[in-house]
């Protein structure tokens, strides 16, 4: 049994079918695959691709804090950290990004009090298209909410 199945148009050469939805939703992305007989398990796989989110930080010009992805906001921060708090039933945690006077921005994340844990939502880095800003981009839970706290900083 090969265990690759290309999919054109929802439909396979093995016989194999896929069915999408935009999960209405309640999720991103949701894949309903009927297998043929030579891939059968005796029932129905279904993939629920993308349970979580992607957001994505960066620093832009020398006083926007960008978010992307599942959500979209932006701060407004010159001369003070911008501050994303980012709540789930899983936890919750800070995104902070600042400006320096480097022309580089910092981002990082932080905790949102003493002894709560953060939470372990996958996490990773490079460096932005522009060139001058980190992107830290998070895998958070599809319920997850976005608090912006630019001025309680």
């Amino acid at each position: 049994m090969n265990n690759q199945i290309v999919f054109v148009n929802g439909k396979s050469k093995c016989g194999c079918v896929m069915n999408y939805s935009d999960g209405s939703g309640e999720y991103s992305d949701v894949h309903e695959i009927t297998t043929c007989a030579a891939h059968s398990q005796n029932e129905t796989i279904k993939e629920v691709s993308d349970m979580a989110k992607e957001l994505r930080f960066y620093g832009a010009s020398d006083d926007l804090f960008e978010c992307e992805g599942a959500i979209r906001e932006e701060i407004g921060c010159f001369n003070k950290p911008g501050i994303y708090h980012l709540k789930s039933a899983e936890g919750e945690l800070l995104v902070v990004g600042y400006y320096l006077d480097s022309g580089l921005w910092s981002i990082g994340v932080s905790q949102v009090a003493e002894n709560i844990p953060l939470p372990a939502w996958p996490v990773t880095y490079s460096i932005h298209e522009c060139g001058y800003s980190p992107l830290v981009t998070i895998e958070v839970p599809n319920d997850v909410t976005l608090a912006e706290l630019c001025e309680e900083a």
